[in-house]
């Protein structure tokens, strides 16, 4: 658990809608409530109808996201980055 002060960091990055419960790794399960309930109040990253988990879009993600994740050689070379 990440404090600063007596603030979880963890759990309010979940509480505003900013960050995904990892479910492989969670050990406070508490964190499952205040995910739901950010969910329901459509808070942060909820407001999205069908937002992707991080550990998805690392994956492949949605098909329109992969030319911000990984610009095309062209793009890369438009913006004055030699290729590698």
């Amino acid at each position: 658990m990440a404090r600063i002060g007596p603030t979880d960091v963890n759990a309010e990055q979940v509480r505003q809608g900013m960050a995904w419960v990892y479910r492989r790794y969670v050990r406070d399960k508490s964190l499952f409530t205040i995910e739901q309930e950010a969910r329901e109040a459509r808070r942060g990253l909820w407001v999205d109808p069908h937002p992707v988990p991080p550990w998805e879009y690392r994956h492949g993600g949605r098909e329109i996201f992969k030319d911000v994740a990984a610009p095309t050689r062209s793009a890369r070379e438009a913006q004055g980055v030699s290729p590698t």
